[in-house]
């Protein structure tokens, strides 16, 4: 599991990187980033908030060679900021693909 920060505008979130990892019942293997942040006045729209602390997770199959955590965060902060499902569609784009 690794560590690091990511800034979205004016929000700072330690990021936690958890690849395979086994999730429900039939423990399918999938990375999730966990990001963390303090929580402010109001409740967050997003994540759960324990003790001051907001929870957010990330569910991917975006490989750790290509993506960073803070990669996967900003990616879905940009689709959908505001939605608690994150489907996520990334298009493969090879060099041939590009001329």
């Amino acid at each position: 599991m690794g560590s690091s920060l990511a800034k979205t505008s004016t929000l700072v979130r330690q990021l936690y990187d958890c690849p395979e990892v086994a999730v429900g019942p039939q423990g399918v293997r999938c990375r999730v980033v966990v990001a963390t942040h303090p929580a402010g006045k109001t409740k967050s729209r997003v994540g759960l908030t324990r003790d001051g602390v907001v929870y957010e997770l990330f569910f991917t199959a975006l490989p750790q060679s290509a993506f960073t955590a803070a990669d996967v965060v900003a990616c879905t902060c940009i689709v959908a900021p505001s939605s608690r499902s994150l489907p996520m569609k990334i298009a493969n784009k090879t060099k041939d693909s590009l001329v």
